[in-house]
Protein backbone atom coordinates (compact mmCIF):
# COMPACT_ATOMS: atom_id res chain seq x y z
CA UNK A 1 0.00 0.00 0.00
CA UNK A 2 2.78 2.31 0.68
CA UNK A 3 3.85 1.88 -2.75
CA UNK A 4 1.08 2.84 -4.65
CA UNK A 5 0.72 6.00 -2.20
CA UNK A 6 4.20 6.74 -3.22
CA UNK A 7 3.34 6.27 -6.76
CA UNK A 8 0.46 8.31 -6.56
CA UNK A 9 2.22 11.10 -4.88
CA UNK A 10 4.80 11.23 -6.74
CA UNK A 11 2.54 10.90 -10.19
CA UNK A 12 0.37 13.60 -9.28
CA UNK A 13 3.58 16.00 -8.85
CA UNK A 14 4.94 14.80 -12.14
CA UNK A 15 1.33 16.19 -13.56
CA UNK A 16 1.67 19.67 -11.80
CA UNK A 17 5.01 20.43 -13.20
CA UNK A 18 4.52 19.34 -16.41
CA UNK A 19 1.02 21.53 -17.26
CA UNK A 20 3.22 24.34 -18.31
CA UNK A 21 5.50 24.08 -21.15
CA UNK A 22 7.75 21.87 -19.68
CA UNK A 23 8.02 18.22 -20.73
CA UNK A 24 8.14 15.40 -17.81
CA UNK A 25 12.10 13.71 -17.95
CA UNK A 26 12.38 9.80 -18.43
CA UNK A 27 13.47 9.80 -14.90
CA UNK A 28 10.60 11.40 -13.06
CA UNK A 29 7.56 9.67 -15.05
CA UNK A 30 9.64 5.95 -14.55
CA UNK A 31 10.06 7.63 -10.71
CA UNK A 32 6.12 8.36 -10.75
CA UNK A 33 4.68 5.12 -12.43
CA UNK A 34 7.04 2.12 -11.22
CA UNK A 35 6.19 2.01 -7.48
CA UNK A 36 2.52 2.75 -8.16
CA UNK A 37 2.93 -0.68 -10.93
CA UNK A 38 5.32 -2.45 -8.33
CA UNK A 39 2.52 -1.93 -5.85
CA UNK A 40 -0.38 -3.20 -7.65
CA UNK A 41 1.47 -6.26 -8.09
CA UNK A 42 2.15 -7.14 -4.60
CA UNK A 43 -1.20 -6.42 -4.02
CA UNK A 44 -2.19 -8.71 -6.58
CA UNK A 45 0.17 -11.59 -5.60
CA UNK A 46 -0.79 -11.13 -2.11
CA UNK A 47 -4.72 -11.42 -3.06
CA UNK A 48 -3.64 -14.55 -4.87
CA UNK A 49 -1.94 -15.91 -2.00
CA UNK A 50 -4.95 -15.12 0.48
CA UNK A 51 -6.75 -17.16 -2.44
CA UNK A 52 -4.66 -20.03 -2.52
CA UNK A 53 -4.64 -20.32 1.10
CA UNK A 54 -8.36 -20.10 1.94
CA UNK A 55 -9.84 -23.41 2.20
CA UNK A 56 -12.26 -24.57 -1.20
CA UNK A 57 -16.22 -23.52 0.68
CA UNK A 58 -17.30 -26.98 -1.49
CA UNK A 59 -14.59 -29.30 -0.39
CA UNK A 60 -15.00 -28.26 3.97
CA UNK A 61 -18.71 -28.79 3.15
CA UNK A 62 -18.57 -31.97 1.16
CA UNK A 63 -16.18 -32.86 3.93
CA UNK A 64 -18.53 -32.38 6.48
CA UNK A 65 -21.29 -34.08 4.92
CA UNK A 66 -19.76 -37.18 4.06
CA UNK A 67 -18.29 -37.98 7.52
CA UNK A 68 -21.25 -37.91 9.03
Amino acid sequence: MFLITFGSAASTWVLIHTLGPASASAGSVLLATMPFLTGIHFLIGALMLDIQESPDRRAATAGIAGSG
